[in-house]
Formats: structure tokens, C-alpha cells, sequence
């Protein structure tokens, strides 16, 4: 996964450079949805509607930190403030990501006749 995340950021920084994808996409496409239909990838009873609407909640705010956005609603606005103090650390760690595969990347293709 982190080879395909890698290759994402990449054509992406080509395309637009400064730009980043990969909070959004991991969040968007792989630990949202994990949250939202959990009964999907593990062995448990069907949310409750109550429950499906908590993990709509949770992903909500989720994604607002990986996409450093705040919340419209009024009933969340009050967690902007923690939204864009999370976003950082979860750009920082994406990019880590980034800088630690380039570094395995290029390691090995030295390394190889």
C-alpha cells in the first residue's frame, strides 16, 4: 500500500505541484469506510441505526482533519479548533510516509546490480 500511495503522491506533485492527496485518499478511501461499515470487515452484529449514524460522525470529522477543512455544522463547529490541530499531525505523518518510502526506494535500487 505504501508503494501505491507513493506512486499516487508522486503523479499528483508532477500534475500539481505543492499539492497533496494522500490524508484524503487514505482517509476517503481506506479508513472511512472501515469505520462506517466495520460489520463489513469484521465479524459483529449489524449497526444499530444509532450506531451507523455515531460512525457517519466519527468519519465526518475524520475526513475535515485529513482534508484541513472545518466544520459547517453548527452542531460541530465547535471542533475546528481541534480539526486543524489534528490536520497538521496527520499531514506531517502522511509525508513521513512519503519521505520514509522514497528513502527505502532509493536504498534498495542502489543497492541492486
Amino acid at each position: 500500500m505504501r508503494f501505491i500511495l507513493h506512486q499516487i503522491e508522486d503523479a499528483v506533485q508532477r500534475k500539481f505541484p505543492g499539492h497533496s492527496v494522500l490524508s484524503s485518499l487514505f482517509f476517503l478511501r481506506f479508513l472511512c469506510p472501515a469505520i462506517v461499515r466495520c460489520e463489513s470487515f469484521m465479524q459483529i452484529e449489524p449497526l444499530s441505526i444509532d450506531e451507523r449514524r455515531a460512525m457517519v460522525l466519527v468519519t465526518k470529522i475524520l475526513q475535515a482533519i485529513a482534508n484541513g477543512v472545518e466544520m459547517k455544522e453548527a452542531h460541530l463547529a465547535n471542533l475546528n479548533p481541534f480539526i486543524g490541530e489534528k490536520s497538521a499531525l496527520v499531514k506531517d505523518m502522511c509525508s513521513k510516509l512519503i519521505v520514509r518510502l522514497s528513502l527505502s526506494l532509493s536504498l534498495s535500487l542502489s543497492l541492486s546490480p
